[in-house]
């Protein structure tokens, strides 16, 4: 089965020491969160009121300077149970600004790798090269002066037309693929990109690369 889009999760924000997120979830698909918050941090765990099993993708990705610092980390489930689910994610202390996006995408079964950069540039993800000819990327851009939107050859998840965007590219062959943006100049952002491999090639192991600006 070769790699495709399925759907947006759309935005949540909070704060404390949990934020919960209810979304619509297909059997057999999977599913990427990229949560976030303000400060000092740590995920502890995500779960939802369905028993999938998540699991982190990639390190914890910071930007000391964007909102007066600000990090975010990929998570991702193989999804046995569909429907109706709440996600909820649990913060080892309590946090502000907290926020979780994410997509749905089908035909994937693990994670190829996971990447990060959190600097003060024109916003964009960092290069990926893929392991395999059929992946689906998702990329996620948040900025702190806005107008952005989305790279040449990617397509909209998510976006609030400004400050984040949610983007993803479906590839059919290998190569270097990096999340873009266009319309926004240089700024403090923070961007991550999960890469996700088709059933039909066998798992190897995960790389995570980050970027980080103090």
């Amino acid at each position: 089965m070769s790699a495709g889009y399925v759907r947006d999760y759309g935005h949540v924000s909070g704060g404390g020491t949990t934020l919960a997120t209810t979304v619509t979830m297909t059997a057999g698909d999977m599913a990427v969160i990229f949560a976030g918050a303000q400060g000092s941090w740590t995920i502890t765990g995500v779960a939802d009121s369905a028993g999938n099993i998540w699991s982190p993708a990639g390190v914890i990705v910071t930007n000391s300077t964007l909102f007066g610092g600000v990090s975010f980390q990929a998570w991702t489930c193989k999804i046995a149970t569909g429907g109706s689910v709440t996600v909820t994610i649990t913060f080892n202390t309590s946090v502000v600004g907290s926020a979780v996006v994410g997509g749905e995408l089908s035909g994937v079964d693990s994670v190829d790798q996971a990447n990060g950069q959190g600097i003060n540039a024109v916003p964009s993800g960092l290069a990926t090269t893929t392991a395999s000819a059929d992946e689906a990327l998702l990329t996620l851009v948040v900025t702190n002066n806005g107008g952005q939107s989305v790279g040449s050859g990617w397509t909209v998840s998510y976006t609030d037309s400004s400050y984040t965007l949610l983007e993803y590219k479906i590839i059919s062959s290998i190569g270097t693929y990096t999340g873009t943006t266009a319309g926004a100049g240089s700024q403090q952002f923070i961007a991550l990109t999960v890469a996700l491999r088709t059933a039909t090639v066998p798992p190897a192991g995960s790389q995570a690369a980050v970027c980080i600006m103090q």
